[in-house]
């Protein structure tokens, strides 16, 4: 029995028989091309798109059974244009094949089946001819920087070029015999599910599908067959789409697109043809435009003047700014200053040029189509052309792409090149086929090329923001977040790639690509200050130069009073990135609130209390302290020390920066309670026993320590040195196995009083159950599933008979304990069918205040349903007053907002940091960093 190996390398080796010598040295040529091909693509193999991460994260997500979501139990969001892609991606992730390493295999497969396919196209455009011209396909691809580099990406531009291509190809074999799968249905539908614009060329491949048809004679047939293969699981996908996400067009069309009118083609100065001239500047192929001409028809009979009439008016019409000034040279010659103003200012043609530039471009358009019609091979040339058009179409409606690199003509690469080598070739063909042409048609291949090579190396190996560039941020702010010890985030920022893979946090995506509501609203006021900051309330933000200006965030008074802005991370030697801004809410509060005596000092300073919720630690473990101290706007720049002594020459210190150097004492205000939360980690040599804990306040420039104003509770007193604020006995200093004894023993009481319904003191028990464990990660890790299914549990229960208020907060709190429990989800989702039909009934009785609010609680309770989400944004416009197409509409009554409390401690322990919902590095377009001082 032949084996299904031996029998390819048999078929292989026929098919290599079979071919001519001539042949057999294009199939070496291709070969080293594709070589050639994947050496360009190492050059880009560290690079990652920062977009990219969107596409992986969402693909982990679903494959995690999070479905497709932003993240991990937030609602569903079609954040990614490329679902083909990103469901490849999930498969092998789900093979347990990374990211990273699947994207980077499959761009480098993609874009090298790619180069064959030109070829065949290329060849397909010159029937009849056997010579190597075809081959500059694949080799203008190949030396492509934007091929390239965005094959290389993580993002679906390979898979793209390949379809097309693969489309394109099945689309003309198909004209040459009669029956057969319609393979080009299958190719054009896959590329449709690659990317919305996929639907413009299946359309254009299904026209000319048929005109083969119809050339040959066979209609119905085919071309039932074509639409059947098509449009039925392409019909059944947006079927699915539309029910699951809830819109129509993915997120990104409306985060992009939505309200803003991109598409002006008779105005020459807008982005679409801007973003066409420069990519035709950068890589010359302005000037070889004449050779897109000669690829359409040629240099032979009258049609090469044709070629040059069109090449002469072009070259005065597109290069011509239709003014009827005089020469600079006459000016300085004497003639008078007003004369070329004059007849600049009464041209008769000057403000109508942008129409005849386009005009000419349309006509050159319809001219070359008909001259090619008749051609044998010219079919082949007018639907790579057309294809080519619709590319073209699709940078004018969206503007073009504000990435480097030009993004959007990597799609349109295959037809670009394919006719440029046909046109090269047919210069070629009238200079006549001898050895010194062939030799300068390559030469010129190469001359095109250059300054793709030049680009590739010169932007190697980061041409764009990197996935690792906006890692940085991430990474800065996952130290701000243990800094600040918060268990949950919720991020207002854009560039998500990196944010959405890295982090576990909830996002609010300022850009609106992976955000619903973002998306469907322009940065209104009204709704800015409801969504962003009363209703998910984020704690980190980003924000700054050309998003905070097209966002306006920064312009909110809620902004200017609630979020402080902390120093930037570094991205050089001497710059910083700047725009990172915290929530004050986790340093301040309100005095009243601090929870020991206070202590003036010194100096516009007040010690107001100690709280140390974990007291046993282990030896050479961390010791979690909690200060609060509070200043007024005299205060100056001072430190804090705390100390441990047992009064047995055992003694260890730390700084405690007041406000964490975020919150500088310079900016504090009467009535506010500043409140630090630090680990010390304790020397291993520190022996075991009993310490008391103290606390020094010095003056920064004078080198003073500041002495306390008012007398000294009983339990703490002078020591050592006046001004020290010191407890007696307050820290043990324990082994590590009777620290985990002690953090097993509070954990324990935390699920006993979970499990009797005292949500709050459960909570605070494993906060305190956590600083005691000597590994508080690992024990996290190990404990924290089965405490966060126990506090959902506990919060169930606590949710049965309370108020209708009561019950949906303390079912959104079981969520953000444990989102997928069982239990969790089954009462959750019948609660949110239920305000979901409640919200449906009060929208019928015009009630639409009341409708909003319960279906923003529905979403809240069960992010999954996206027509909810639907519903409850076209109601927040009709309660707001906000036409979702006009930017920044003011406020038409007033807001009730009200600030976020988070859950504090009590003498004995703290509370967690536990919100009660929730759910595009440095380097993007509006992104600058700052020289540091």
């Amino acid at each position: 029995m032949v084996s299904p190996l031996n029998k390819a390398v048999e078929r292989v080796q026929q098919w290599w028989l079979s071919l001519e010598p001539p042949q057999r040295i294009h199939v070496h040529v291709l070969t080293l091309l594709v070589v050639g091909y994947l050496a360009h693509y190492l050059v880009f193999s560290a690079y990652f798109i920062e977009d990219a991460g969107i596409s992986f994260a969402y693909a982990r997500n679903f494959v995690e059974g999070e479905g497709f979501a932003t993240f991990a139990g937030g609602e569903r969001v079609e954040g990614f244009s490329n679902p083909l892609w990103t469901w490849l991606i999930a498969f092998f992730y789900a093979l347990k094949i990374p990211v990273w390493t699947s994207s980077k295999i499959l761009g480098a497969i993609f874009g090298a089946v790619t180069l064959p396919l030109s070829y065949l196209l290329a060849r397909a455009c010159r029937p009849g001819r056997d010579d190597g011209l075809p081959l500059l396909a694949p080799f203008f691809l190949a030396s492509s920087t934007t091929f390239v580099v965005w094959n290389a990406s993580g993002l679906e531009n390979s898979l793209f070029s390949v379809l097309l291509a693969a489309g394109m190809w099945s689309v003309l074999r198909e004209g040459q015999r009669d029956g057969g799968p319609p393979w080009s249905a299958v190719w054009f539908l896959l590329l449709a599910l690659t990317r919305p614009e996929g639907i413009l060329f299946a359309a254009i491949g299904g026209f000319f599908r048929a005109v083969v048809a119809i050339r040959r004679g066979v209609v119905v047939k085919p071309i039932l067959a074509w639409l059947a293969v098509f449009w039925i699981p392409f019909a059944c996908y947006q079927a699915w789409r539309i029910h699951y996400f809830g819109w129509e067009w993915p997120n990104t069309y409306y985060a992009k697109l939505d309200g803003e009118n991109r598409f002006k083609p008779w105005k020459w100065n807008v982005r679409g043809w801007i973003y066409i001239r420069n990519y035709s500047r950068a890589y010359f192929l302005a000037f070889a435009l004449p050779l897109y001409a000669v690829a359409m028809v040629g240099l032979k009979d009258a049609r090469r003047w044709l070629v040059l009439g069109l090449t002469s008016l072009g070259a005065v019409v597109l290069f011509w700014n239709g003014k009827l000034s005089l020469p600079a040279a006459l000016k300085e010659g004497g003639t008078p200053d007003w004369w070329p103003k004059l007849l600049t200012t009464w041209s008769p043609v000057h403000h109508g040029w942008d129409k005849i530039r386009v005009g000419f471009l349309l006509l050159s358009v319809v001219l070359l189509v008909i001259a090619a019609a008749r051609d044998r091979g010219g079919l082949a040339r007018i639907f790579v052309f057309c294809i080519g058009l619709g590319s073209i179409f699709f940078i004018l409606v969206t503007g073009g792409d504000w990435m480097k690199q030009w993004r959007w003509f990597s799609l349109t690469a295959v037809p670009n090149f394919v006719l440029l080598s046909v046109g090269v070739a047919g210069l070629v063909d009238a200079l006549g086929l001898k050895q010194r042409h062939m030799a300068a048609a390559w030469g010129l291949a190469g001359l095109l090329a250059l300054p793709n090579l030049w680009n590739s190396s010169h932007s190697a190996p980061t041409p764009e923001t990197t996935v690792s560039d906006v890692r940085r941020r991430v990474t800065y702010m996952q130290g701000v977040q243990k800094r600040l010890h918060l268990d949950h985030v919720t991020l207002l920022d854009v560039d998500m790639g990196a944010h959405m893979w890295f982090s576990d946090w909830d996002i609010v995506d300022i850009a609106g690509l992976v955000d619903v509501p973002m998306a469907r609203h322009l940065f209104q006021r009204d709704f800015m200050a409801e969504y962003v900051f009363e209703e998910r309330q984020p704690d980190f933000a980003h924000v700054h130069g050309g998003w905070a200006n097209k966002s306006k965030i920064p312009r909110l008074p809620v902004w200017k009073s609630d979020y402080i802005e902390i120093r930037g991370y570094p991205t050089g030697r001497k710059s910083f990135h700047v725009g990172n801004h915290i929530w004050k809410g986790h340093l301040v509060r309100p005095l009243e609130e601090a929870p020991g005596e206070s202590v003036a000092f010194s100096g516009d300073v007040a010690f107001d209390g100690v709280v140390l919720p974990a007291a046993q630690v282990a030896q050479g473990g961390e010791l979690f302290v909690e200060t609060w101290l509070s200043g007024s706007l005299s205060t100056r720049d001072f430190r804090m020390l705390a100390f441990l002594d047992d009064g047995q020459g055992h003694f260890h210190s730390a700084a405690l920066p007041p406000g964490l150097d975020y919150y500088e004492p310079n900016k504090w205000k009467q009535g506010e309670a500043i409140r630090g939360r630090w680990h010390i980690r304790l020397p291993s040599e520190l022996p075991l026993g009993t310490y008391g804990i103290g606390f020094v306040l010095m003056n920064v420039k004078k080198g003073e320590i500041l002495q306390p104003l008012l007398p000294i509770a009983e339990d703490s007193q002078p020591h050592m040195a006046a001004g020290e604020l010191f407890f007696e006995g307050r820290v043990e200093i324990v082994t590590g196995v009777d620290a985990n004894a002690k953090a097993a023993s509070v954990l324990a009481a935390a699920k006993e009083s979970a499990a009797k319904g005292a949500c709050e003191e459960a909570s605070q028990s494993w906060w305190a159950a956590r600083h005691h464990a000597p590994q508080e990660a690992a024990f996290v890790k190990e404990e924290g599933p089965d405490m966060d299914r126990a506090l959902a549990l506990c919060e169930l229960a606590a949710a049965n008979g309370a108020v209708e208020e009561e019950r949906i907060a303390h079912l959104v709190q079981a969520r953000s304990h444990d989102h997928r429990a069982k239990e969790v989800v089954a009462i959750t989702a019948t609660a949110a069918a239920e305000l979901d039909t409640q919200g449906d009934a009060l929208f019928d009785t015009g009630d639409i205040e009341g409708a909003y609010g319960a279906w923003r609680d529905a979403m809240r309770l069960d992010p999954r349903r996206s027509a909810t989400r639907r519903k409850a944004e076209e109601a927040r416009n009709l309660r707001l007053g906000i036409d979702p197409k006009v930017r920044d509409n003011r406020k038409k009554k007033p807001s009730s907002r009200k600030a976020r409390e988070p859950p504090l401690p009590s003498d004995e322990g703290v509370g967690p940091e536990a919100k009660a919902d929730g759910p595009d590095g440095a380097g993007s377009d509006d992104e600058a960093v700052r020289a540091a001082p």
